[in-house]
């Protein structure tokens, strides 16, 4: 391949972060694919001996894609060597057992981000990143730049420069020493001593990123200079160092966060001099408690791992997993090298490994799962060059310098999937028998200009000279061009125009949302609706301010939401939930009618119970489910307990998809008598191919036009918009639905509507919030006819206004274990609503006093077509699959149509984008493998494992689009320079979701694990327009520990 070179070495945000982040939650999903950035049974760093670890901030853009060839915390397989990272801060702090560099400023073998350092000779270069990866440069003589697939490292008046092909530039000095890194969300200075002579000279003393200043301490140990501290503006880390072994050398022994937790390293006896040497973790959780400890191993005489313990921290007494290596053969050349891991329980896993290009790779997987590891059954290619050139039923196609041009995957969700790729590694076009072709124009600075549908719909973008959109149109055939204006103070949006909605958003001097009003054209006149919010001195929501009258009020302790209060127009005040009082505080909540919610979380089981109050003290269990799991998280059976008992007892088949469920009732648990089956079959797009019940088989009968949106179901037709959203349904009445810039349904009426009400919504952060009933029959009538309100995206209560209640009656709705209304309880815990749900979200409601359309969370019921509006799609709950392919585009794991992975008793999928997962990553229990942990956003993870949106049996291509773990430089970004600010203006975490004609980025701090703080931007009560605060849109945790995508011990 002319031009390309075989690296002869062996083993070894800026001003306009802000604009750039808001820039890309306007646009296409699929500029988010691209193969320079990350995932885990792959990942992205085959020219380091670390395994699927994320890469440090200079090392995350830029590399090519890998198997995962680590295990465990994880340890090397082919090297045995340790490997570990930790957040600073902003920064991460790496660790590698084997690292021969030189000496950091923390002791041998750690290594922060910005220790990233230059390396030359006359005719190669190499930047050795301080995650322990290399970037390989050559040239041909001493007068020209040093060239590499990567870029090009070009001598400058201070330095050298390198300018990555993903836009990313790194600066070093003269002494190769790192003084500057730019990229799309990231500016970082480092700012060093230039006292020659003396010791300090060449380190950083001080780090501005996007602006701010980060200060570094140091002090010295036995002569040798060691960071003690990084003042952040969100406060201060420090480090603490203890000698280790005879050699007298000070080694990293705690490292304390600005919130008191804190780390505690092991090092072994006698340990070389400048080896690692580390051998366990322990970790303090909160400031008065003990540390505990978190993972330990034992070394071999060659200082490989031969033991990990991975103990665990949370409340559930889980026992210690053990794993055993065992190195059969070592990799060289010509010789392939075999390990093994093996555990407690007798499982073992196989992996071989194979030279190529200087490093050992690996090539299959084979026998029993486990942690950290590949999945079983992955088998790899390699060109010789080291680049992967087939996963399993995954081809890959390069260009002659080694980029990624074509993807073809056969096993994707989307049939016949292929994605093409321009120059810069960026989705220009992607097919699907399903979809047809759909094409991407980009700007010249890499910004989408055109997206074009098979079906001839085609959205247009234009953006202003600071790069934020400021026009956004579509258009097809048929239909009306639609134009959507936007305005901007900095990188806040101010104004959203479209001609069936005008947003307007107003922010206080710190960033936060103060007020939100829409405006709509309603018969020849204008509807305005304003919300205003109010914050505490922690940024924490504290009063929302309604349209209609009245207000909502939140109270804190803490950092803990402790109370909703609703306080009608006329200055009355009613608790909606509270906390359970102290000191036995329960998991949970207590609504304003004395009911009870508790949930309880065990080994292999979740239960969500409903406790009435009664005269003489006693509280009775109202209502009662049940799920209990297998050793791979799947639901198995649940139980509804109320006036009789329901039992389920589900299948499941190879991918994990609900295949059965028999339904069993009776008066008693020992007395269930009645049966049914149901037995599903699905389409690999994820579409029911056929359901089986009471004797009867069903298949849906389709047609769709080329781009895939449906035209005829059975005997509906239906038309779509230029937005790509359901606008006409053809039955014995035509219903008609207009949606808003974000394409959520905000009216809904039928061709009769004379003498049929006509139904209009509101949103806030994502979530409908309120909704009114107009009737011609009555000139007067309320503003709105009914408020909802969230905790999370779960409802807890509505308020009812109408002729008899024009200031409003206050309901409750109490939920299930996925977040779906099971009853609606009045003042006096009298039930008003009660419904159960067939295992795909089919509402068969039993009591009915007064109507509710909420269902599964981001689902409302549509009366007429039976169908459930779920925010960006439309979900038919009879076949438990989408109308419409995932507005999205193919993601990893994903498939077209399907919901929920089609596991609907497991997880949700609360926009209509993809489902939420227990954490985002490919975790899976049957593999017992964090299989993601590239992805894993947050430090620990969930204690039950929940398979996350891939097939780990399927490792295919989510290694090269590398879907599943986005670039982290803007988290680092943010959560430096952003103090006191965290629920008022959440992390960003740069996943882009997109729906309709917008985009929703992935925000908000990571899922949090039980008992840490909520934030109120998780509510539906704060909005930032386009953003989902507070929701993981990269796909987090819904069940298990997790209530309703909040930690269910948030009450504690």
């Amino acid at each position: 391949m002319k031009g390309r070179q075989t690296p002869s070495h062996g083993i070894t945000q800026s001003k306009g972060t802000r604009f750039a982040t808001a820039i890309t939650t306007l646009l296409l999903a699929l500029t988010v694919f691209t193969p320079q950035v990350v995932a885990q049974s792959q990942c992205m760093r085959p020219g380091t001996d670390a395994p699927c670890l994320p890469g440090g901030l200079t090392s995350a853009v830029h590399t090519e894609p890998s198997l995962n060839s680590g295990a465990g915390n994880p340890v090397h397989l082919a090297t045995g060597h340790k490997i570990h990272f930790e957040h600073d801060g902003p920064f991460r702090r790496h660790y590698h057992a084997n690292n021969q560099g030189p000496g950091s400023i923390l002791g041998p073998a750690w290594s922060m981000d910005w220790e990233t350092r230059l390396s030359l000779s006359a005719h190669h270069a190499t930047i050795l990143h301080a995650d322990a990866s290399r970037t390989h440069f050559t040239r041909r003589d001493t007068h020209s730049a040093y060239t590499s697939p990567h870029g090009k490292l070009e001598q400058t008046d201070e330095g050298w420069t390198w300018q990555g092909l993903s836009g990313q530039t790194l600066a070093f000095n003269l002494n190769g020493q790192l003084i500057r890194l730019r990229n799309a969300h990231v500016e970082l200075h480092v700012q060093r001593h230039r006292e020659k002579g003396q010791a300090l000279h060449g380190l950083a003393h001080t780090l501005v990123l996007n602006g701010r200043k980060i200060t570094l301490q140091y002090r010295f140990l036995e002569g040798q200079p060691r960071l003690s501290a990084m003042q952040m503006p969100t406060g201060t880390l420090r480090y603490l160092y203890t000698p280790a072994g005879n050699q007298r050398i000070p080694r990293l022994r705690q490292a304390i966060l600005p919130d008191r937790t804190a780390h505690r390293y092991h090092y072994a006896l006698h340990s070389p001099p400048h080896s690692g040497g580390l051998v366990g973790i322990d970790k303090k959780r909160a400031p008065k408690t003990p540390f505990q400890p978190w993972r330990h191993w034992t070394l071999d005489p060659n200082e490989r791992v031969k033991l990990l313990a991975l103990h665990h921290l949370g409340p559930a007494k889980t026992r210690t997993q053990y794993l055993t290596f065992q190195y059969e053969s070592v990799t060289v050349p010509g010789r392939a090298g075999v390990t093994h891991v093996k555990q407690a329980n007798g499982h073992h896993t196989r992996f071989l490994f194979r030279w190529v290009n200087g490093r050992p790779r690996l090539h299959a997987v084979s026998a029993d799962p486990c942690p950290g590891c590949a999945a079983p059954g992955t088998r790899a290619h390699y060109t010789r060059y080291g680049e992967l050139k087939q996963i399993n039923g995954l081809r890959i196609f390069r260009k002659p310098q080694g980029q990624i041009r074509q993807l073809n995957s056969r096993q994707s969700g989307w049939p016949n999937l292929q994605l093409h790729f321009n120059r810069k590694g960026q989705l220009q076009r992607w097919y699907s028998l399903l979809t047809g072709n759909t094409v991407l124009s980009r700007t010249p600075n890499g910004l989408p200009s055109r997206r074009a549908f098979a079906n001839g719909d085609v959205w247009h973008y234009q953006y202003d000279g600071a790069g934020r959109p400021v026009n956004i149109t579509s258009s097809g055939p048929g239909n009306k061009r639609i134009s959507t204006a936007l305005q901007w103070r900095g990188d806040l949006l101010t104004h959203v125009r479209h001609p069936n909605e005008t947003l307007q958003f107003e922010y206080d001097l710190q960033g936060r949302l103060i007020s939100q009003e829409s405006t709509r054209p309603n018969q020849g006149a204008a509807l305005t609706l304003q919300s205003r919010f109010a914050y505490n001195e922690r940024n924490q929501l504290i009063q929302h301010a309604l349209p209609e009258g009245g207000s909502l009020h939140y109270t804190w302790r803490g950092t803990q939401l402790q109370r909703l209060v609703w306080e009608s127009a006329q200055g009355r005040r009613y608790v909606v939930v509270q906390a359970p009082p102290l000191p036995n505080q329960t998991a949970g909540y207590r609504y304003g009618n004395g009911l009870q919610a508790t949930t309880t979380i065990g080994p292999g089981f979740a239960r969500q119970s409903l406790r009435a109050t009664s005269a003489n003290g006693n509280r009775p269990v109202v209502w009662q489910q049940t799920y209990r799991l297998n050793a791979q998280g799947q639901v198995v059976e649940e139980d509804i307990a109320g006036a009789e008992i329901h039992r389920r007892r589900y299948q499941h088949d190879q991918k994990q998809r609900l295949i059965g469920a028999l339904h069993m009732t009776g008066n008693t648990a020992s007395d269930l008598h009645h049966r049914q089956t149901r037995w599903y079959a699905w389409q690999d797009s994820g579409a029911l191919l056929a359901h089986k019940h009471s004797g009867g088989t069903q298949h849906p009968r389709i047609q769709r036009d080329a781009s895939g949106l449906p035209t005829q179901i059975n005997q509906t037709s239906l038309r779509y918009g230029a937005d790509r959203r359901l606008k006409t349904v053809l039955t014995t009445h035509h219903i008609h639905y207009q949606h808003d810039a974000f394409g959520r349904l905000i009216k809904r009426y039928r061709s009769d509507r004379d003498t049929t009400p006509t139904q209009a919504f509101w949103y806030l952060d994502g979530q409908r919030v309120a909704e009114r009933v107009s009737n011609n029959a009555h000139s007067l009538q309320p503003l709105l006819s009914r408020r909802y309100l969230y905790i999370h995206h779960t409802p807890v209560g509505f308020i009812q206004y109408s002729h008899r209640y024009p200031q409003g009656r206050l309901y409750f709705i109490q939920s299930d274990l996925l977040g779906a209304p099971r009853l609606v309880t009045d003042a006096n815990q009298e039930i008003m609503w009660l419904a159960s749900y067939s295992p795909t979200g089919l509402a068969n409601v039993k009591v009915e006093r007064l109507s509710l359309n909420l269902r599964l969370p981001g689902q409302h019921a549509d009366p007429d077509t039976g169908w459930h509006d779920n925010l960006h799609r439309t979900y038919d709950p009879q076949s438990g699959h989408y109308l419409e392919p995932d507005p999205l585009g193919p993601f990893p794991g994903g498939d077209a149509l399907g919901y929920a992975r089609q596991q609907p008793r497991r997880y949700i999928d609360p926009l209509g984008l993809m489902l939420f997962a227990f954490d985002g990553t490919r975790n899976n229990a049957q593999t017992k493998s964090n299989v993601w942990k590239l992805a894993q956003r947050y430090e620990g993870g969930p204690v039950f494992y929940q398979s996350g949106p891939g097939n780990p049996y399927e490792t295919d291509w989510d290694a090269l689009t590398a879907y599943s773990a986005r670039h982290y430089q803007p988290a680092m970004a943010e959560s430096a320079v952003r103090p006191g600010q965290r629920n008022a203006k959440p992390q960003r975490y740069a996943t882009h979701r997109y729906s309709g004609l917008f985009a929703w980025q992935c925000h908000g701090p990571p899922l949090r694990q039980s008992g840490q703080p909520a934030h109120p931007q998780q509510s539906v009560l704060i909005s930032r327009p386009f953003t989902r605060a507070g929701f993981r849109l990269c796909r987090f945790a819904l069940s298990g520990l997790v209530r309703h995508g909040c930690p269910i011990r948030h009450w504690r």
